[in-house]
């Protein structure tokens, strides 16, 4: 089943709300956990979330950790982290 939502906003509130209470995103919450701790991946909770069946697409995985590797770790780092920054992060 494909939800629609109104904005990306709510979709993005939608599947944070899901990661955060269903049983069936367990595992990314402990892969999560993980990750914290210094003993995973942002590739493994990619993965862990297409373990949940979260897209019908089979190369979800592989097409979102290849953004990862481009785009956010790679060419974009710099300017995503100024964005951030700037959002973010508070000025005094």
């Amino acid at each position: 089943m494909i939800k629609k939502y109104p904005t990306e906003e709510d979709s993005i509130k939608d599947f944070l709300n899901m990661v955060a209470n269903s049983e069936k995103y367990q595992g990314v919450r402990d892969t999560i956990t993980a990750f914290n701790n210094g003993e995973a991946s942002k590739a493994d909770i990619i993965k862990a979330i297409a373990n949940t069946g979260y897209a019908e697409n089979k190369n979800w995985s592989s097409n979102v950790t290849g953004i990862l590797n481009r785009r956010i770790d790679g060419k974009n780092r710099e300017e995503l982290k100024s964005v951030y920054n700037n959002l973010f992060v508070d000025k005094e």
